[in-house]
């Protein structure tokens, strides 16, 4: 008796692709309902600069996604990318949003990390994760334009 294993493979195909599409949909966010996170504010130890009450500002105004986070502890673990992710640059600063010096007057120098994993053939995107040698991380979703300070 010869038995057919088409339906059982085509149904293994079929959750694998399902599986597939909701982890990705968890660990980059584009779940609706995995895609914002609560944030606190804080004052901070420094006088406020120009560069900090906007980002301050921002802060109030929006969510950070949980993979911030998640690609945020990777770094601070690791010093490094996850693999499958561009980061690491220097990060210049130039448009003076973020602070250009801590609480004690050094300058801050500033690296950025991509939030999504890179896709061949695919745009990065807009969003991106900042860390300053001061410890302090910043989240900007629209390609630098305003941030969000990461507590």
């Amino acid at each position: 008796m010869k038995r057919n294993y088409r339906p059982l493979i085509l149904g293994i195909i079929i959750g694998i692709a399902i599986g597939l599409i909701i982890g990705k949909q968890a660990f980059t966010g584009h779940n609706q309902l995995n895609n914002q996170v609560s944030i606190s504010t804080s004052a901070q130890s420094q006088l406020p600069s120009q560069a900090d009450n906007q980002a301050q500002n921002n802060q109030e105004s929006s969510a950070i996604p949980h993979k911030v986070y998640v690609v945020l502890a990777y770094i601070r673990a690791h010093h490094h990318a996850m693999d499958g992710y561009e980061g690491g640059r220097v990060f210049q600063n130039r448009e003076d949003v973020l602070p250009q010096a801590d609480s004690n007057g050094n300058s801050i120098e500033y690296q950025e990390w991509d939030v999504n994993p890179k896709i061949p053939g695919e745009n990065r995107g807009a969003e991106r994760l900042v860390t300053g040698s001061d410890g302090r991380a910043w989240y900007t979703n629209n390609h630098y334009s305003s941030f969000i300070q990461i507590k």
